[in-house]
């Protein structure tokens, strides 16, 4: 599984992926503080999680869905692995 992994850096504050970009990968966080959120029609954030090193974010490729529903930015630095969906399913 390693020889489809590619590895990824991130510096508090980065996004990983905004609302609405092509949900094409699982992310596994290696390392760091990942905050999950949507924007409400008020335009005001809204927390849905918090994920940590060994939590995956692959909901939406197994949902079917073809975009995030969310966005995911750095609470800290942030070391992941990356999967392309298409390899992984």
């Amino acid at each position: 599984m390693q020889q489809y992994m590619k590895t990824d850096h991130f510096e508090k504050g980065e996004y990983l992926f905004r609302e609405n970009d092509p949900a094409d990968r699982i992310l596994i966080i290696r390392s760091g503080r990942i905050k999950i959120g949507r924007v409400d029609s008020d335009g005001n954030e809204r927390i849905l999680d918090i994920l940590h090193g060994g939590e995956v974010i692959w909901d939406s490729l197994t949902e079917g869905q073809t975009v995030f529903p969310y966005s995911a930015a750095a609470l800290t630095e942030v070391d992941l692995c990356m999967i392309d969906g298409e390899t992984f399913m």
